[in-house]
């Protein structure tokens, strides 16, 4: 973005957290908890897992009370 009042915009912050989380997951090939982690903290790895796992339980959670798992 150009200015940082740009990211007030909920489209554009939306856009711009999805392509940090993409630069996260990509960072950390076929390690998708350190990849959603490191959208949290990039220097911790520790921290970053801990993140990960953590969001990736809750997505788990929606899933199972949608009816869907994967």
């Amino acid at each position: 973005v150009e200015d940082v009042t740009q990211l007030l915009d909920p489209s554009v912050g939306l856009r711009v957290g999805a392509e940090i989380l993409r630069e996260a997951i990509d960072s950390a090939p076929g390690d998708l908890v350190l990849g959603v982690g490191r959208y949290h903290n990039w220097a911790d790895e520790e921290r970053a897992r801990n993140y990960g796992q953590r969001i990736l339980a809750i997505y788990e959670n929606i899933l199972r009370v949608l009816g869907r798992s994967e």
